[in-house]
């Protein structure tokens, strides 16, 4: 069957579906994000796409075997390794600023940690406004990004296809990336931090004096 060709006139980001305006005129056709094929990108009011069409007992016509351009899901699909990319390279920052300390793995661990934890309420928060459940705070989003786990909503947010374009969250999440990559920097190379430093590094020595028995086994 040929596919029909149309435009997205109208996309609810957060409960998954909208209507397309058909090429050659007509009636506007409901679609879901279930219908959309191998698409590693988000739809948006005004792509372009590619369809069939069932009529759907009661409801009206609804789109099938949606397929956006070949470009955008590229793009997107790209943008997950470069958040990845990103984060590998903060990661390996961290742990080279903080080399001369004893908490440096413990900082880039716990950055870690914080990172998974955000990607998984990023998965979680997408998860639920498609099914329309309870969501995730945004500014619980936020403060996680805040604390540290920004690398993980960075990855989340085009893996997830979820919060890419909403606003002013876009805006607030540059916002909270720039202001904990400063407090960090503050923390590692300032001399008013140094006392911090000095106190965490003792804290640290004696975590791993209690795991080397531990490690031993």
């Amino acid at each position: 069957m040929a596919l029909q060709q149309g435009r997205l006139i109208k996309w609810d980001d957060a409960k998954g579906y909208g209507f397309i305006a058909p090429a050659d005129g007509g009636d506007a056709v409901f679609a879901h994000i279930s219908a959309f094929v191998a698409s590693r990108a988000r739809p948006a009011v005004g792509d372009k796409v590619r369809y069939s069409v069932r009529q759907e007992k009661g409801k009206g016509l609804r789109a099938e075997g949606v397929h956006l351009p070949l470009l955008l899901q590229d793009r997107i699909e790209g943008a997950v390794l470069v958040a990845m990319i990103t984060a590998t390279l903060f990661f390996s920052a961290v742990l080279w600023l903080s080399r001369e300390y004893v908490f440096s793995y413990f900082l880039v661990v716990a950055l870690v940690a914080l990172s998974v934890i955000t990607l998984l309420l990023y998965g979680w928060d997408k998860r639920s406004a498609v099914k329309d459940k309870q969501r995730v705070r945004e500014d619980t989003l936020h403060l996680l990004a805040l604390a540290g786990g920004w690398p993980g909503a960075l990855i989340a947010r085009p893996l997830f296809r979820h919060k890419t374009r909403k606003q002013p969250f876009a805006t607030l999440f540059g916002a909270t990336v720039v202001c904990s990559v400063a407090c960090l920097l503050f923390f590692l190379l300032s001399e008013q931090a140094a006392t911090l430093r000095n106190w965490l590094d003792i804290e640290a020595m004696q975590w791993r004096t209690l795991m080397q028995p531990v490690i031993a086994i």
